[in-house]
């Protein structure tokens, strides 16, 4: 499983936006904008925009899929 997230992760940018994570979890705005506000994984402030290191997020997926299969 890690191995496959960082595989299509590969494509993407080492500082992921919103609408990175947009694409990657297939959801809209606002609920991208409430994940990334959410504390769940590590964000940070670029000017105006927020980001997320790619690896940071990737955890953060790999982490979640492995509790929501518990």
């Amino acid at each position: 499983m890690e191995e496959e997230m960082l595989k299509a992760l590969e494509a993407y940018p080492p500082l992921l936006d919103i609408n990175h994570i947009r694409e990657i979890l297939m959801i809209g705005e606002n609920v991208a904008y409430q994940e990334m506000k959410s504390g769940k994984f590590p964000v940070m402030k670029v000017g105006k925009q927020l980001r997320v290191a790619k690896p940071l997020f990737a955890k953060y997926i790999i982490d979640s899929s492995i509790s929501d299969n518990a």
